[in-house]
């Protein structure tokens, strides 16, 4: 398999489990996470596998980290095939009011500016390429916001929106673009929001 796949978010949870998948079925690996520690143990383990594959590590807020971990898979593996655009934050659970500017800066930053430079600096290694698949981790709130997750909410109906573009702008060109929206799942972004959680969320939520 000489396909090349980057994700971001790969330290854990979703990530994680997509890049030791992946590992099983032979493609080189370019793992993307701020979180060293973990981000490590992830590449070690796809490794395990038998998987060709590096650690990045990026906050993927900040521009230059991302041209940065392009720009080191190209350098490693000369191509870019599969961009799985997964890093994300949650913040916890409140209404729309409670939320501080300094929390909602924050999630957009990672959520939908993080995804937006990913896809700025992915697309044109993949025309260069001849082509590419973009997946975008949207999430079930990209369309149907749950109760006291507002902004997150908004965040994912952005990506949602940069997903349907790439398939507008770039259809002609061979990239394509799928975004994934998983629901409710057991991972560190979730456990973190869920810190607020009482019995009154919890039934508005659920």
């Amino acid at each position: 398999m000489n396909k090349v796949v980057i994700i971001t978010g790969a330290a854990t949870g979703l990530g994680r489990s997509t890049a030791l998948k992946l590992a099983e079925q032979g493609y080189k690996l370019s793992l993307v996470d701020f979180n060293e520690k973990d981000g490590q143990q992830t590449t070690n383990d796809v490794k395990e596998k038998g998987a060709e594959a590096i650690f990045v590590k990026a906050d993927i807020s900040n521009e230059n980290d991302v041209q940065n971990y392009v720009t080191k898979t190209v350098e490693v593996f000369g191509r870019v095939d599969f961009f799985i655009n997964n890093a994300g934050i949650m913040i916890p659970f409140r209404l729309i009011h409670e939320y501080s500017s300094d929390e909602y800066d924050r999630l957009m930053n990672v959520n939908v500016k993080g995804a937006f430079l990913g896809v700025k600096y992915v697309i044109p290694v993949m025309l260069e390429n001849g082509g590419g698949t973009i997946v975008n981790t949207v999430s079930s709130n990209s369309f149907k916001p749950t109760a006291f997750n507002g902004i997150y909410a908004a965040s994912k109906h952005a990506m949602a929106g940069i997903t349907k573009s790439i398939g507008q702008d770039y259809q002609n060109k061979a990239i394509f673009a799928v975004g994934v929206a998983p629901n409710n799942m057991q991972t560190y972004i979730s456990a973190n929001a869920a810190v607020t959680i009482n019995e009154d969320i919890l039934k508005e939520y659920l």
